[in-house]
Parts: structure tokens; sequence; C-alpha cells
């Protein structure tokens, strides 16, 4: 006879654990099986793993949550990631730790009672919150108030593991003063794990005095990513910029940055000349092909760099002296240009904004060495078929033994077919070395957003584009 054992809980289906859960409706028990519970613990806090994730949107923040969080400091103590955001879109928040009625209510969208009361609280509650997160490793959050060498010198106290911090205002910087003796009576000890910061329209610090910035400077020594996001550089923002040295630092990233007044560019060439050490650097806008205020960038400033990704054209950010040290580029480029493309002798990988017209000029010069190439087009809208225009496009890279990725390529469909021209197909597989193809994309490929993931990436990665091999594309059907 057969003996069968009770099935374990792990084996379950998924429906039947959802019924479980559904079936506890107090929070402190839900909250306590989840602890106890390793195959429950992923559902009933979606994405909150093991509770080490804690995402919250101000729109969808109790008033209580803080004081639910604080009665159970063990959980705070495991958390790894914490992120507070400002947003109207949905994030998830851990409800099972909240009272029925307050998990229930709605988000608000009053800005005033979000100004004077919760953010206010949420303030607040970060500050305990924090105390208790020993274990913390990265942290995205919104300041008011007390500013950035206030803020590090909490974390200095509480979070020796930080690795990653974010620091953003959303709201009027008179909102909430917290006690600054509170700070000041902190016992900290320099984030040595601290490798990234980005900073967004944050107070830097009050008194921008040489000591307060090597204060921020000893807190963070170890620092290797640095990235600012500012409107128009702040009297506080240049301070820093002046005076800050960090010895490890490889990679920054300056966004709308770059105004019209010529001390401000002074300010930055300044900052990059104490920072020999750079290999990855951004400077992005609104706009793509925007004014790059300052002369270009010298191998004497910045002899490491290897990775530059920019909104500007790439002759008026760095001199064609220094191009041949380059390996990844994401770039404008235009007539101008093609001298310092044709100099890139180790150029890698290149994400290339280009006119329409002059396809197959920038394609002439393209180095040998590449190995993914990327090309956004403006003006898309040109008369001529795009299948003429690749088609004497791919011509030109026959040569480019190294190259196998091509990106860009609008004589490719965007429909789930990936329909495309036989000759197009035809000329690919005369590419041997090509192993992956992309379309066109929906928005401009050197946008900020592409701008900033080339930069944390990096390279050219699948959140920039989906490649398919040449296999999967569909010749198109002729008429008849």
């Amino acid at each position: 006879m057969i003996i069968l054992h009770p099935r374990k809980l792990f084996d379950c289906p998924v429906e039947i654990i959802e019924s479980i859960i559904s079936d506890i409706v107090t929070p402190k028990d839900l909250l306590n099986l989840a602890l106890t519970c390793k195959a429950l613990c992923a559902r009933i806090i979606p994405y909150h793993i093991q509770f080490r994730i804690l995402k919250v949107n101000l729109h969808e923040y109790p008033l209580e949550l803080g004081d639910a969080l604080l009665q159970h400091k063990t959980l705070l103590s495991r958390y790894r990631k914490i992120t507070l955001r400002f947003s109207k879109s949905h994030t998830i928040i851990p409800c099972c730790l909240l009272p029925n009625t307050i998990a229930e209510a709605p988000a608000s969208d009053n800005q005033d009672f979000l100004f004077q009361h919760v953010m206010p609280r949420m303030i607040l509650d970060l500050r305990s919150l924090i105390s208790h997160a020993r274990n913390l490793t990265t942290l995205s959050t919104f300041i008011t108030g007390s500013g950035f060498l206030s803020f590090l010198r909490l974390l200095a106290s509480s979070t020796p593991l930080l690795v990653s911090l974010e620091l953003c205002r959303t709201s009027p910087p008179g909102m909430i003063s917290l006690n600054e003796d509170y700070y000041e009576l902190l016992t900290c000890t320099p984030l040595l794990q601290l490798r990234r910061v980005k900073l967004s329209e944050v107070c830097i610090v009050k008194n921008s005095k040489k000591e307060l910035i090597d204060g921020i400077c000893c807190l963070t020594p170890n620092l290797s990513s640095f990235e600012i996001d500012f409107d128009r550089p702040t009297a506080e923002l240049k301070d820093l910029l002046q005076r800050a040295t960090w010895p490890h630092l490889t990679s920054v990233l300056i966004y709308m940055f770059m105004t019209s007044d010529p001390e401000d560019s002074e300010v930055f060439i300044s900052f990059l000349n104490r920072h020999p050490t750079i290999t990855s650097l951004a400077v992005s806008t609104y706009e793509t092909w925007s004014p790059f205020q300052g002369d270009p960038l010298t191998r004497e400033i910045l002899p490491n760099l290897r990775k530059l990704s920019t909104t500007h054209l790439i002759q008026d950010v760095v001199s064609v002296s220094m191009v041949d040290q380059l390996t990844h580029v994401c770039a404008a480029f235009d007539y101008i240009s093609m001298t310092h493309l044709e100099e890139m002798k180790n150029l890698k990988q290149c994400i290339a904004n280009v006119d329409v017209m002059m396809l197959c000029d920038i394609l002439k010069v393209v180095p040998l060495s590449v190995e993914k190439l990327i090309i956004e087009k403006l003006n898309n809208d040109h008369g001529d078929s795009p299948d003429d225009e690749w088609i004497n496009g791919l011509r030109l890279l026959h040569k480019h033994k190294q190259l196998t990725h091509i990106g860009g390529l609008n004589a490719i469909s965007t429909d789930d077919a990936l329909s495309t021209s036989p000759s197009v197909i035809q000329e690919l597989r005369r590419m041997p070395q090509v192993i992956k193809v992309s379309p066109l994309l929906d928005t401009l490929l050197i946008d900020t957003t592409f701008v900033e993931v080339f930069f944390k990436d990096g390279e050219i990665t699948e959140q920039m584009c989906k490649w398919f091999t040449i296999d999967e594309l569909t010749p198109e059907l002729t008429p008849e």
C-alpha cells in the first residue's frame, strides 16, 4: 500500500496560497505568518522578499506607517533598500503592517495636506527608521530643511553598509526644519562602503564653508560615482564643485547643469581637473543638440576618460585630440563631427544621433573597431525609402569584421512579425559577423533617459533596445 504524505506548503499551487492569505484579516497575524513562513513571505508583501525592500509613494503614505514599522525594529534591521518617492504613479507599500482602515484608505491628491501633514511626518519618521536600519545598502528619498551634510551625518551614525544614496527635494525648503543640534551630537564614522551619490535640487549645506565641504568628503571617502541634477546650479552646488575632492571618483553625471553663464562651465572644468581618475562622464540636457557652454574637454583634463554620454554634439564636448581614448560613446553627430568619429580608433560601442540625410556619410567613417552600433535619426520623415538607405548603408559596413550588433534599422518594422524587406535581409546575411539587429525605437534614443541608462550600465544593454537574430526577421510580401 502506498502511503500518501501530506503535501508541503511550498508545493501548493499559487491559488491555494493566495486563498490562505486572503482568509487572514488581522494585519498583525499576517505579519507574524510572513515572518515565520518562507513560502508566504514573498506573496504577503509583493516584491518585498524577506522584507528587504521598502517602497513608499508619498501620495499613499499613511501617517501611522512610521509607528507601525517602529514596532518591529527587527524587521527594520532586515531592510536593504528603502525608496520614498513623491509620485502619482502607484508603488507598493507593506499594507500588512497597517490597520485595515488605513490600508484601505484612498491616496490623497490634496497638495496642501501632503505638504502640511504627510511630508513633515514622513521626514520625521525617516530619521527614526534610518536609525534602526543598520543593514541598509540603498536609500532613495527626499529631504528638506537640514540639507545634505546633516543627512549624511545621520546616515554615518546609523547605516555603515550604505552603498548607494539618492536625495531629491520635492517641497519648499522651509516646510520643515529639524533640530540641527541633533545632527551635531551624532557619533559619525565615514561611510566606507558608499560608492554612489545622486543629488537632485537639494540643499548641500546651509553655510558652505571649506570645513563643511571637507566634512562631506570625509564622510564619503570612497565615493566613485557622483550625479547631480539641477535646473540651475546654486551657489552651494558651485562651492561643492569648486572645493570637493574624491580620490576614487570614476563616474560623473551632470544633468541640466550647463547654462549660458561662463562661470558655471569654469566651475565644472575645475571639478574635472581635480579628478583625473574619471573614466565615465555624462553631460545631459533636455534637448538634443543643444549648445554646450565652454571649451571642449582635452586629454590633459581627463586623461583616463573612456566612456562619454551626452545630448550635445560630440565636437562641442571633447576635442578631437582625445577621442582616440574613448571606447563607449553616446552623442549627437553632424558633418563636423565626422572627423571626431573617424579618429575614434578604439571605439567599441556607439549610439549616434544623426540627421537622416547623413546616414551613409556617417557610416563611411565608423571605425573598424566598433562592435555594437546604434543609429538614431532625427527628421525621420525623409521621403526616400528606408530600405534603400539601409541597403546602401549596410554595404559600407561589410569591412567591419568586429561589428556584431546593429540597431536603429527603420527598415525593420516594429510589429510582432518584424517584417523586413527581403533585400535588407539579404544584405544582412552578407555580413556573417552580425548576429543581432534592432529596429528603430519609438522615441529618440539620445533622450536624457537613454543617456543616463548608457552612463549607468556603461554599455548598450537590453534596456535600450530589443535585439533579434536575422532569422527572426520576416520577409515582406511583395504585392502582386
